[in-house]
């Protein structure tokens, strides 16, 4: 959770667009498109300003009505590409 409060301040206009969405039992899984503007520093890295966009996947478990389990993927390469910075090793 740290990570994605850290990514709210550095990309205030963070959004998720869910392109595809499929559900099975208690899983569900969603092709997404994130975007947002670098208006904060993250990573080291101080707001550029720069726009961006990548595509991602969330797979979620449900208990009860309630995600009980989330797995977030994403291709940060592309994130990294617009920032000009070189990914962690």
């Amino acid at each position: 959770m740290a990570y994605f409060e850290q990514a709210r301040k550095a990309f205030p206009d963070l959004h998720a667009q869910i392109d595809e969405l499929i559900i099975a039992d208690n899983v569900i899984v969603a092709r997404l498109t994130w975007s947002a503007t670098h208006r904060g520093e993250i990573f080291g890295i101080p707001a550029t300003g720069r726009k961006w966009s990548y595509v991602g996947t969330g797979i979620f478990r449900l208990h009860a009505g309630k995600i009980q389990d989330a797995w977030i993927m994403g291709d940060t390469q592309e994130l990294w590409r617009t920032l000009g910075a070189a990914p962690p090793s």
